[in-house]
């Protein structure tokens, strides 16, 4: 296995927040695409001062609109992504080991610190 950020990173992830969209498929209307990718996106080939390329991909969570017993977990476990080890929720790796973070808005994550980004956190 390569590691992530070589020659073809852009692509890699932007074949990474592709392979997560389509697994979160059945959620897409809970699903933003936030971060760099979000601006890669939509600026295409504006004349603006960007880096060249992000090695991961960020979605924005709705947890309104996600079904009762949504089965994110499933979806992504299923689609060749693992839990990445750093102890943060909602961070993936897929099977090449670039990131896609599933993140929630911390005011509709029920945390009781706006900055916790898990239960372990004060």
């Amino acid at each position: 296995m390569n590691p992530p950020g070589g020659d073809n990173l852009l692509a890699d992830a932007r074949s990474a927040l592709l392979d997560a969209l389509d697994a979160l498929q059945a959620h897409h209307g809970a699903l933003i695409v936030i971060g760099a990718q979000a601006v890669y996106l939509r600026s295409g080939a504006a004349v603006v001062a960007l880096a060249e390329s992000t090695k991961d991909s960020d979605l924005a969570v709705n947890p309104r609109d996600l079904d009762d017993d949504p089965h994110l977990e499933e979806a992504m476990t299923s689609a060749g992504f693992y839990l990445n080890t750093n102890r943060q929720p909602g961070a993936w790796l897929n099977r090449h080991g670039i990131p896609v973070d599933l993140m929630v808005p911390s005011a509709l994550s029920n945390r009781t610190s706006p900055t916790a980004r898990s239960e372990l956190d004060p």
